[in-house]
């Protein structure tokens, strides 16, 4: 799609055309590695690139329970923006910002699709777990 291959180009590319639907949910922006709604990381990015070839991936948290974030250690390594706050403060879920789950996939979805070098693979839960079965 005309992207250099390095991490930080590829990640302000995915920003760019992703901005259009989170911007729906808050002040959406690329901050050092994470996707932000204003200083809380709602998703989490990485890259694998070899050779002309590259793949991209964001985690979106969708739920958690607070008992088990708290059980998070901090990273020793971190982004500054973070400012020392626990996983709680600085996280926040996609649940918190949209019910609609299924509307918040579709509107990704339907992000990547627009930029036309992608298409959406969609597969039942039966076709994949079938793909599983398969490569075991």
């Amino acid at each position: 799609p005309g992207v250099e291959r390095f991490p930080r180009q590829i990640m302000e590319w995915c920003a760019g055309f992703l901005s259009g639907h989170m911007s729906a949910y808050g002040d959406f922006a690329l901050r050092e590695n994470d996707f932000v709604i204003g200083d809380r990381k709602i998703g989490g990015n990485a890259q694998a690139i070899s050779g002309g070839r590259w793949l991209h991936h964001t985690s979106f948290l969708f739920d958690y329970r607070d008992e088990l974030m708290g059980l998070l250690k901090t990273p020793p390594k971190a982004p500054q923006y973070r400012s020392n706050r626990s996983h709680g403060e600085f996280v926040t879920r996609v649940c918190d910002i949209s019910a609609d789950r299924e509307g918040f996939v579709t509107g990704i979805i339907e992000s990547v699709e627009r930029q036309g070098v992608f298409k959406g693979l969609h597969v039942s839960e039966e076709e994949a777990m079938d793909v599983l079965e398969k490569a075991k």
